[in-house]
């Protein structure tokens, strides 16, 4: 069968397991306020604000404090977002929302789709894309066909990428495929051999390509049997394991946000987070593609056919017992695994870690620490520093005797 084409040819994705490497060497960032806390900040300061302004004398000075934050509290709007709106009034022109806006907003009858008019009452929750913030008439005018007709592209990236059967329906046939619709967005289906489909038929097709500026989806029913019978596989050995069992696999791919681990009948992601108890910029600082692992079942989704699992789990938290391994003024041997501009990282044991700063390398000033260190050097180092409820370990190279004969010249040398 040949490559599937089109008169404006999609360019196909590659689905092969590389490695992707790391754009940008990134530690986890300590002391950053979350979302939820920044809530709770900002929810303290309006509370606290609310009572100042209840006990101000002046009523015009309450007006002023109460216009001021209702115009900071909702700015954040623009014509074309989507939001997220709750129906509090159901009319036959249409509904009225609360989209935490300092107006109201209102769907005409003829911006909501059909399948949702039977759900709609009050509390009902939808998405919507606002198409005018301010109207004569005191509200927001919003749309939800609009919203629903953005939101499904990227359904599409997600159904593409999860590899997922879905049904489609031909709206017209040509001599190169059929045009077909999926959830209110036009596609181009390739014809395959054997193939015969007529309007209005419904049938079974994968998403090879989504374009979105283009608004065009290719889809394709090639191998398509051979799809679905592997989802049942993976259905069946999703049915003999649980959360907190422990596998063999392969790592199959590589990339920034975790690695891909092949189990036989089933893949599942180890999320970066979840791979090392140190912090690690990139997977591919601690595995490499086809490497065997062992893994522990942290969550499965025997719907979405999804395997959530961990590796650090298998190995106990070497902070839970750094007290009793290591102290301050302790000489340890460890390897060079990452360089910065202002330091070294060193690893001292599987999964610590320490820090030598630049003016802890010699005793002598250093332009640069490539100078003196490399990654992958074996190196002796005293504890300066250690702090075990922030996981920070300091060291030192000056006046330690090196056993690296070559790291010892370097230095000396400098």
């Amino acid at each position: 069968m040949s490559d599937i084409q089109l008169e404006n040819e999609y360019p196909i994705e590659s689905s092969s397991n590389e490695i992707e490497t790391p754009q940008e060497k990134t530690g986890t960032k300590i002391g950053e306020v979350s979302d939820f806390e920044k809530e709770l900040i900002q929810s303290e300061v309006i509370e606290e604000s609310s009572v100042q302004a209840e006990e101000s004398v002046d009523g015009d000075e309450d007006d002023s404090f109460f216009a001021t934050h209702l115009t900071q509290d909702f700015n954040d709007y623009v014509e074309g977002d989507i939001v997220k709106a709750r129906v509090r009034t159901v009319k036959k022109s249409g509904v009225l929302v609360d989209f935490s806006y300092k107006s109201d907003g209102f769907i005409p009858s003829n911006e909501l789709s059909d399948s949702l008019v039977s759900d709609l009452e009050e509390g009902f929750e939808l998405h919507a894309m606002i198409q005018k913030l301010e109207t004569k008439e005191g509200y927001s005018l919003l749309s939800e066909t609009n919203a629903r007709a953005e939101m499904v592209w990227d359904e599409l990236f997600d159904v593409m990428n999860r590899k997922e059967v879905v049904d489609v329906q031909i709206k017209k046939v040509s001599q190169k495929g059929y045009l077909v619709d999926y959830e209110g967005a036009s596609g181009f289906l390739h014809a395959e051999e054997g193939d015969d489909f007529s309007e209005k038929d419904t049938v079974q097709a994968l998403i090879i390509n989504v374009d979105k500026r283009r608004r065009k989806v290719l889809f394709s029913t090639r191998n398509i049997q051979s799809v679905i019978f592997k989802k049942e596989e993976v259905t069946k050995f999703l049915d003999t394991v649980q959360i907190g069992d422990t596998l063999k696999g392969t790592i199959s791919g590589i990339k920034k946000f975790g690695v891909f681990v092949n189990l036989g009948h089933a893949e599942g992601l180890v999320h970066i987070s979840e791979i090392s108890w140190r912090r690690i910029s990139h997977p591919s600082d601690v595995v490499e593609l086809g490497q065997e692992v062992d893994v522990e079942i942290l969550s499965l989704d025997k719907e979405q056919g999804k395997l959530s699992l961990g590796m650090k789990q298998l190995s106990p938290d070497p902070w839970e017992t750094i007290d009793a391994n290591y102290e301050v003024g302790q000489i340890v041997t460890g390897k060079v695994v990452r360089i910065i501009d202002f330091g070294a990282f060193i690893l001292i044991d599987k999964d610590l870690e320490g820090l030598v700063h630049i003016s802890e390398v010699s005793v002598k000033r250093i332009n640069s620490l490539e100078d003196v260190l490399s990654v992958g050097d074996t190196v002796n180092v005293k504890i300066i520093k250690l702090t075990k409820h922030d996981q920070k370990i300091g060291l030192s190279i000056k006046n330690v005797q090196q056993d690296n004969f070559e790291l010892a010249q370097r230095i000396e040398a400098l």
